[in-house]
């Protein structure tokens, strides 16, 4: 767990990340899910755009670590979507994903509370390899499972 301890976190939309930080978010979405996973897709899309954006960086090796999304429904504000959840190869289980997770769940908390929204529903898109992370931080598999781009994924919402 020393590892996750080094790490800066922020939380930025996209008009207040920095172009830096915005290069190393997509170049490690693109390095972790286009390439290690061999899923070629679009990454980038208009969600980034309306997203709220976690980044963790491991200012000692000037490395961005974690990233993530939180997508807050325009149609039905009560409804939040976690995405883009990614963690750099040399961080894995070290602690920094579930970091990462508690932090947006914290923001989306805070922000829920001064909209004044009931306990929002929050779900997300998990890679079945992946349902018992999330799990442990609450998570229920919610669907069956369904073809993503190729890889098993299942819906997957916080229980209250």
């Amino acid at each position: 767990m020393k590892q996750c301890e080094t790490i800066r976190w922020e939380i930025n939309t996209l008009d207040t990340l920095s172009a830096q930080t915005l290069f190393h978010m997509l170049q490690l979405r693109q390095d972790v899910f286009i390439v290690e996973q061999a899923c070629i897709y679009n990454d980038i899309d208009e969600k980034d755009k309306q997203a709220t954006h976690i980044v963790g960086w491991d200012d000692s090796q000037k490395t961005l670590c974690a990233c993530l999304r939180i997508m807050y429904s325009q149609e039905n504000a009560s409804i939040i979507s976690i995405g883009r959840v990614v963690v750099a190869k040399g961080y894995r289980r070290e602690g920094v994903g579930k970091k990462l997770m508690q932090i947006a769940l914290e923001n989306i908390q805070q922000v829920a509370a001064q909209s004044l929204i009931a306990p929002p529903v929050i779900t997300l898109s998990a890679q079945q390899q992946l349902t018992d992370f999330y799990a442990s931080l609450g998570f229920i598999i919610d669907s069956s499972p369904y073809d993503e781009d190729g890889i098993p994924h299942v819906r997957m919402v916080l229980k209250h």
